[in-house]
């Protein structure tokens, strides 16, 4: 991780859960960690030159506003080396329920999930691009994002996103590869069940995600560590974490 330190990170959902774990590590390693949450209120932000972590809030549902805080990141920063989108929801919706209020919710999980990756993986590698330097994207995915269950169809509509952004991945990596850009590396990270407020959404307690072995934010962290830590010469461009025993 030594070749990243001092340089500049973005995360998407940094407040909480997998990516204030994400956060915390690239704080440890040195690195310039530019936090963009929803949750961030105008007491947290700042901009403090002294800081290595700088919160901005923004809506990765309005592209509005992650083209206003990727502005300012230009003009703070002039460059992103590291975007890690993990900014998300899990919703319990069901495609086959035709009510307002689930199309709404659906829309929602759309526009957070996927659309939200789509449009800050774009404004980063304007940057990126233009730095020529090197740089990495990480997008938080799921296992929901290989495996549909069965059992579970009220996660219907959470694995379509995840899906999509396996897709995303891919589309990304083989554009570059399409303009010889050998500088952007890009990494598809699938966790599966993690002590998290994310499954809280979905009614699972904390004691119950102890108590089956979940595995915790540190852990997926860490994934996203050996990502960076591989060669510049080296794309993992799929990784699935699971916890030991999981049985689907």
């Amino acid at each position: 991780m030594e070749k990243w330190t001092g340089k500049t990170a973005v995360i998407t959902g940094g407040n909480s859960g997998i990516g204030a774990a994400i956060l915390s590590q690239f704080i440890k390693h040195g690195l310039k960690v530019i936090n963009l949450d929803i949750n961030v209120t105008e007491k947290d932000s700042n901009f403090d030159e002294n800081s290595n972590i700088f919160n901005r809030k923004c809506d990765v549902a309005n592209l509005d506003s992650i083209k206003e805080n990727f502005k300012w990141i230009e003009e703070n920063f002039g460059v992103v080396h590291i975007l890690v989108n993990c900014a998300g929801i899990a919703s319990l919706t069901k495609l086959i329920d035709g009510n307002d209020e689930n199309t709404k919710l659906i829309d929602k999980t759309i526009d957070i999930n996927f659309r939200g990756a789509v449009h800050c993986a774009r404004e980063a590698m304007k940057l990126m691009i233009k730095s020529d330097d090197y740089c990495m994207i990480i997008n938080i995915c799921s296992l929901y994002g290989h495996v549909i269950p069965y059992t579970d169809s009220s996660v219907s509509v959470y694995s379509c996103t995840k899906y999509a952004i396996r897709a995303l991945s891919e589309v990304i990596r083989q554009e570059l590869v399409m303009s010889e850009n050998k500088k952007i590396r890009i990494s598809n990270l699938s966790p599966s069940s993690v002590n998290s407020n994310l499954w809280t959404a979905f009614g699972l307690t904390k004691e119950y995600m102890e108590s089956v072995n979940f595995m915790k934010t540190d852990d997926v962290a860490d994934a996203v560590v050996y990502l960076l830590s591989t060669p510049y010469n080296v794309n993992v461009t799929e990784m699935i974490i699971r916890p030991v025993g999981e049985k689907f």
